[in-house]
């Protein structure tokens, strides 16, 4: 699931830098770009909700105890 199909290529979509993005805006096909992007950007947003996740149970914790 982390890897798409781009032509010939392979894209390891968790090794993509946000200016990677910018640059393949200009090589690849607009629908082969766009599931790239949804896919980086919908790993950034599970991260960092996992991130606030684990950092409100952690003071919960903390205030519980």
């Amino acid at each position: 699931p982390d890897k798409v199909r781009a032509g010939d290529f392979i894209v390891d979509v968790e090794k993509v830098e946000t200016a990677d993005l910018i640059k393949m805006r200009k090589l690849l096909p607009r629908d082969i770009y766009k599931t790239i992007k949804n896919r980086k950007c919908a790993r950034i947003f599970r991260q960092k909700n996992k991130d606030k996740r684990s950092k409100l149970e952690d003071h919960f914790h903390k205030l519980k105890a």
